[in-house]
């Protein structure tokens, strides 16, 4: 008798299919002429979509061409493309097919942990705290916004305004409700703080979060701190995330000092760590990009490149920090002639190397790609070199800063920006689930030859 095999899902076809049906879905509602204040194209509300569920926030469109029922739809879209993949997705799909999630959550290649590996109680657990965290930081600060806007001319009620821009800065999406952007609102200093706070806990990453609030809960009960000890993971996001801020934010402000002129040192200080944080994550931004320097631009590219946390809204921006530390970690290997990659007394494994530097020249390699193709489609463009490249990079990072290239985009143009964007949300996922479905254990060896580096 023939046992029939449970019909199964692959982790990486489930990513990709449910971020490509949510954006045509979302696509087709913005559609709707109940949505707009003006006929758009396809391609444009596609992009749109595209944008906000891959948590980016470049638009082609001004966010006022939509209507009240359209702005709903987009806020829906973030919400899902911040939290779906991590709370809805998977457990919904994991009710109808076998998709292994006591195997791997689908979250990101962080969860390479032993309590996610082997504890689906504990994954349950933290599914139950994202959603709880998510619930309760945006509803906080939408009430915070609620309550510090002030005169700003608004273009939909005050409440909407604060919910939207609440989920928006929590899902690190960079799409502002403010007439003119956030440079409308860069004088309103509590909100810049507000939203600063929203947007560093939405891109730290759950795990960590998780983590630190039940070491907090443990010590609160009296139960010695030894009983939950910090993973690697945790302890790289948590030294090297402020790390990457305390150095983007003096450089920024060197590079860009003319246009904090005529501010207080406090209200310097306050948009130079705003614009720090966002510029590597989200996407909001205060300065006049136009009149950014080259430095600048260079030094975002760089910081969006890196990313943020693995596992935080969205899945995380750009490579992701730990890929970065973990190439740092293996140069300085390397210059110290060690035969071993440690990281605060753990012993890296040679795979996870192995994924990260393959991480880090597919995402380099599809950067480069991009550029040159929107370079062909938009031949006739004035627009230099470096905004091809800083266009291409900030799809593939979804942080959302552009210099203004895509409303002008040819329909190709557009198209290949978008599928930039679901890349950079699915690209370094995919290729570690996919690396893992074919890792199979050899039974013998080749022979071992060196060949010459340098």
């Amino acid at each position: 008798m023939q046992v029939r095999r449970p019909f199964t899902i692959s982790p990486w076809r489930v990513i990709i299919f449910s971020i490509v049906f949510i954006a045509i879905v979302g696509a087709l509602l913005l559609s709707l002429p109940a949505a707009q204040r003006v006929p758009l194209s396809f391609i444009d509300v596609l992009f749109t979509s595209a944008s906000a569920v891959c948590v980016t926030g470049i638009l082609t469109v001004p966010l006022d061409a939509f209507t009240f029922l359209g702005k709903c739809i987009i806020l829906l879209l973030i919400q899902i493309g911040g939290l779906g993949l991590l709370t809805l997705v998977i457990p919904l799909v994991a009710l109808f097919f076998n998709v292994r999630m006591r195997t791997h959550l689908i979250t990101g290649h962080q969860f390479e942990l032993e309590n996610w590996s082997h504890n689906w109680i504990y994954s349950r657990q933290v599914i139950i705290f994202i959603v709880c965290l998510s619930l309760f930081c945006e509803t906080i600060g939408a009430f915070a916004i609620y309550g510090v806007i002030g005169s700003e001319v608004l273009t939909e009620p005050r409440w909407f305004i604060a919910m939207f821009h609440g989920i928006s800065s929590f899902c690190n999406s960079g799409i502002a409700p403010f007439p003119g952007d956030m440079p409308s609102v860069q004088h309103n200093g509590a909100l810049i703080v507000i939203t600063s706070i929203l947007m560093v806990i939405g891109g730290f990453g759950f795990v960590p979060l998780y983590e630190l609030s039940t070491r907090a809960w443990n010590r609160i009960k009296g139960i010695p701190s030894h009983s939950l000890h910090l993973t690697l993971h945790s302890k790289i996001i948590i030294y090297f995330t402020p790390a990457l801020t305390l150095i983007f934010t003096p450089l920024l402000w060197l590079s860009e000092h003319r246009q904090f002129a005529g501010m207080s040192f406090l209200e310097t200080l306050n948009l130079s760590l705003f614009n720090a944080i966002s510029l590597r994550s989200c996407g909001f931004c205060t300065l006049d990009l136009s009149l950014m320097t080259d430095i600048t631009l260079l030094l975002i590219l760089i910081f969006a490149f890196i990313g943020s946390s693995p596992g935080s809204v969205g899945g995380g921006t750009g490579i992701k920090i730990t890929s970065f530390v973990l190439a740092l970690a293996t140069i300085r290997t390397a210059i110290l002639g060690k035969a071993q990659v440690e990281l605060f007394g753990r012993r890296i494994p040679f795979e996870q190397i192995f994924r990260a530097f393959a991480i880090i020249v597919v995402s380099l390699s599809f950067c480069i790609l991009s550029t040159m193709l929107l370079m062909i489609t938009e031949s006739g463009s004035p627009h230099p070199f470096m905004h091809f490249l800083f266009e291409a990079i900030s799809a593939f990072a979804n942080h959302g800063v552009t210099l203004g290239l895509a409303p002008s985009m040819t329909v190709l143009g557009k198209f290949i920006f978008s599928l930039g964007m679901i890349f950079g949300r699915i690209s370094s996922l995919t290729l570690i689930l996919a690396i893992k479905k074919n890792k199979e254990k050899t039974e013998f060896q080749y022979p071992e030859e060196r060949i010459l580096l340098v």
